[in-house]
């Protein structure tokens, strides 16, 4: 089995936990460099690497990346594995090692894949594609990869507009991919292997000009782009376009509910489903409204199922509900209400994301309000009425302060509210209603009882994306923008809100990347070259360096941020994402005339190109309504209840090792407020070792507390909004330290019995490098561990070589002079003990902690540095000091291992 070839050198980057793999229900198969026995593990032959172009921490929580891991490896003959974007520290360091960039599940550099798939989700993440291929040992252009190298493939909503990227890509995929992105790497198996096609004759059978005459897959229809075997004539004719692939129905591809749960915190840490796809409401400035359409939402069974399983699979403690309308879904009132009182019992959160400002149920946001200190965001997107028609925003100023009272009336207290500048026929009474709507919004909640409502105002530039009738618009120029969002400003600070803006630099690199041609490739490579990373981060992004470039190339930015003729081939006219584009004119048109157009429904079709089911949609709406008058008048029922017996079961199994009941629960924290019997208090000795060391100390309280969740046992918690699990750690561990002695206490309702039942639960739930140990009862009113631990054993593993200087530099100082003179102990004394021992290993009794440390560290070595060192009240010397004093003298440990703690 491949070892983390990054292992050594992990503590010199930023958050290492990026790189290290391994997380609960991550999944690894067999081929030929595993000897696992899994029955999953048979009959492996297609290797697809799943690229993020972004941070693990970004990529982790995006849903779509998820649905096609959990849907490939599914596949017994499929593996995909995961890759995200190196920050720029760790490609510093891979690059002066000259070290591939590998996968997080066998850590294989990407060249040893069978395809590498991109994910593009955002246009100026780009140039991190060019650094993963380079890393990745590919060659970056299409044109210049060998017989040998995989087939890069890329999708996502910038697959829509590929050309700027078309020069790197050898296979686009427009459209939906959780069906033929399988067939895609099926076929391109059967083709390489079965009959023995070169790389150029796959990527032939795969575009337009197929070699083979027998071919009866006609891959364009199915969203299928093979930029080099595509003609500039069909380009600018449209004689052969790429049309968009959908999938009809949602419900034939499950939502994952064991996608890997990342160790540290990430963007989206929460486990969010996907409801729904598409949206009717008919925005004109928004590329995923008219794309995604026709509307297609998943069995409300199926979402609580999803939601229920995956917060237990996971150890999860909050879920979100997420589409491009959620407000439309047709059974949100049953699915809220229903998924709220099951996640309360559980301790567990709902969000809902994509709300509208109007047309949601009191219900619901009564049930939102009682869970959780959270803010309702809502896009009105403009600030007058007259703007609003123009962008075809259905919705009055007055059904907007209606919500607001509603919302703040049921004990709301925040409010973000997302709006854009710089939109299609714009003036500066426009962009100054912006300000003045969220101070009306602000005095709404004031008249109803807030009595000091937090509005946030976040206002990104309007970007003219394609295949949105707004795609013809212009970008307002950079000054523009600044000075719009100076307005902006000075009346936030007049009215005392909350502005948030968008760099309106990144915008404009948005735009001319969304809009941009092939020509604009050269500016990426040269960009990229120059050393452009990460350029949706404001710290990262040159917006000069970029400018530079586009110079260098020959292309005007202020030309193509202009105003384009409506009968103008654009760089992305031959993708069909299913709209047609009289559609999209005549939508353009009546936003010049600034008349709205109505919702799609079974009597409101526009005739946009989509086949959709109209019926459905007007069902839906119906269904809606039906449903928040059902239930405002508490005349039906919460469908789907689990049952009594499967209540009783749950229970069962609970009080096994301590049943969480709620009425006790209730009892010991009223009681813990007046200083009386707070339950049972019990300290666990656990090894946090292996690549686990690298993960922050908030970060390991998150993973224990989903542990102790998926194993199902009960702890006490904190109360008010933000409740926790009562664990208390004890001293942090420096990032990348191995500890075979950590502690954690933790308060429950009801005493444990048998405390090997809970040893054994907690390890059956547990992760790869966290090992638990020992229980024991203690006195409630004992002291924490910080202050309670007497002394600590290190163990520091160093090369052979370097044993001797050790020698000298122990036998030159002695520990009078250790405390005194060489490390900053704040004037304490605290080495008790520093000596030379035989045999690492002998210090380490747990064969499961010593395979995870030779991973890490090669203990087969001579000697190794045993210090004991005193603690006072939770002071003591840093282990990092400790290091710092040998690496000073030119004596470079290989690890330092936390080996034991006296209490």
């Amino acid at each position: 089995m491949r070892v983390n070839p990054y292992a050594k050198f992990l503590s010199k980057v930023q958050k290492p936990a990026r790189y290290i793999g391994g997380e609960h229900l991550v999944v690894k198969k067999d081929d030929k460099d595993h000897d696992s026995q899994s029955a999953l593990n048979v009959g492996v032959n297609i290797k697809v690497a799943l690229c993020f172009p972004e941070l693990y921490e970004i990529g982790m929580g995006h849903l779509g990346f998820k649905i096609l891991y959990q849907q490939l490896n599914k596949e017994k003959d499929v593996y995909a594995e995961r890759v995200f974007a190196p920050w720029i520290d760790m490609e510093k360091e891979l690059r002066e090692r000259n070290l591939p960039l590998v996968s997080l599940e066998s850590f294989r550099p990407l060249d040893e894949f069978d395809v590498v798939g991109f994910s593009l989700q955002y246009e100026l993440t780009y140039t991190n594609i060019l650094t993963m291929l380079s890393l990745g040992r590919i060659s970056i252009y299409s044109k210049d990869r060998k017989e040998n190298e995989p087939i890069v493939i890329a999708g996502g909503p910038c697959a829509s507009h590929p050309e700027p990227l078309a020069p790197f890509i050898d296979i686009f995929l427009v459209g939906d991919g959780e069906d033929i992105f399988l067939n895609i790497l099926r076929h391109i198996h059967v083709l390489k292997n079965e009959k023995a096609f070169s790389r150029e004759e796959i990527l032939r059978e795969f575009s337009n000009n197929s070699n083979d005459s027998n071919n009866s897959n006609n891959w364009q229809k199915k969203g299928v782009y093979v930029p080099r075997y595509f003609s500039s004539r069909d380009k600018l004719g449209n004689d052969n376009k790429i049309v968009r692939h959908r999938i009809e129905d949602l419900n034939k591809y499950p939502f994952p509910i064991d996608s890997p749960i990342p160790h540290l915190t990430t963007i989206f840490d929460k486990f969010s489903i996907e409801i729904a796809r598409g949206c009717s409401e008919g925005c004109r400035f928004c590329f995923s409204g008219m794309s995604y359409r026709p509307v297609r939402e998943r069995n409300k069974d199926e979402i609580m199922n999803a939601v229920r399983e995956g917060l237990k699979i996971g150890g999860i403690s909050e879920a979100s509900l997420t589409s491009l309308s959620t407000a439309d879904y047709s059974e949100l009132t049953p699915l809220v209400v229903q998924l709220v009182d099951e996640l309360k019992e559980q301790k567990a959160f709902l969000g809902i994301s994509s709300l509208r400002a109007y047309g949601i149920c009191d219900i619901v946001l009564e049930k939102m309000a009682s869970l959780k200190d959270y803010s309702l965001t809502f896009a009105p997107e403009a600030g007058s009425e007259r703007m609003r028609r123009v962008i075809n925003k259905n919705i009055t100023e007055e059904e907007i302060l209606a919500n607001a009272r509603k919302i703040f009336s049921l004990g709301w207290k925040k409010m973000k509210l997302y709006f854009m500048i710089g939109l299609p026929f714009e003036t500066d009474e426009d962009v100054l209603s912006i300000m003045e709507l969220a101070k009306k919004i602000k005095e709404e909640g004031r008249v109803v009882g807030a009595k000091n409502p937090e509005i946030t105002v976040s206002v990104s530039s309007f970007v003219p994306k394609p295949h949105t009738p707004f795609q013809w618009s212009q970008m307002n120029s950079l000054e523009e923008l600044k000075r719009k969002q100076e307005l902006l400003w000075n009346l936030a600070k007049k009215y005392k809100l909350k502005y948030r803006k968008h760099d309106a630099s990144v915008s404009i690199m948005e735009a001319l990347f969304a809009r941009g041609d092939s020509n604009f490739s050269k500016v990426i490579f040269d960009s990229w070259e120059s050393g452009a990373r990460f350029d949706g981060w404001e710290e990262n992004f040159d917006f000069n360096l970029w400018m530079e470039n586009f110079k260098k190339n020959g292309i005007d930015i202020d030309n193509n941020l202009l105003e384009r003729n409506l009968n103008t081939k654009l760089p992305w006219s031959h993708i069909d994402v299913g709209i047609k584009e009289s559609f999209l004119k005549d939508e353009w048109l009546l936003s010049q005339k600034e008349i709205s157009t109505k919702p799609c429904a079974k009597f409101n079709c526009h005739n946009c190109g989509i086949d959709c089911d109209l019926e459905m949609i007007e069902q839906r709406r119906e269904n809606q309504l039906k449903n928040i008058s059902n239930f405002s008048n508490n005349k039906i029922k919460i469908l789907n209840e689990r049952s009594k017996e499967e209540t009783k079961e749950e229970t069962k199994e609970e009080i096994i090792i301590g049943n969480q009941n709620k009425k006790n629960l209730n009892q010991f924290l009223s009681r813990e407020k007046r200083g009386e019997n707070v339950g049972y208090r019990y300290r666990l000795k656990f090894a946090k070792v292996g690549p686990l060391s690298f993960i922050s100390h908030l970060d390991l309280q998150k993973v224990i507390a989903r542990i102790f969740k998926r194993a199902k046992i009960a702890t006490l918690y904190s109360e008010g909004f933000n409740l926790r699990p009562l664990l208390s750690f004890g001293p942090a561990l420096p990032i990348g330290l191995h500890s075979l002695s950590e502690y954690l206490d933790v308060r429950t309702s009801e005493i444990w019995i048998n405390h090997q039942e809970i040893l054994k639960s907690l390890q059956k739930y547990s992760e790869e490098g966290l090992i638990f140990y020992d229980i024991v009862q203690i006195d409630k009113k004992d002291t924490s561990i910080q202050e309670a631990i007497r002394e600590v054993d290190y163990l520091i593993a160093v090369s052979d070589p370097e044993i001797q200087e050790v020698k000298k530099i122990l036998d030159q100082q002695s520990i009078q002079n250790l405390n005194n003179e060489n490390i900053d102990f704040k004037g304490k004394e605290f080495i008790k003990e520093i000596k030379l021992v035989s045999n690492c290993k002998n210090f380490i009794d747990d064969s499961n902690a010593l395979t995870l440390l030779e991973k890490q560290i090669n203990l087969d070595r001579t000697y190794g540095i045993f210090i004991r060192v005193k603690y006072e009240k939770g002071i003591s010397v840093r282990p990092n000091d400790l290091i710092k004093f040998f690496v000073d003298k030119l004596i470079f440990p290989e690890g330092i291992i936390k080996i034991h703690a006296y209490f």
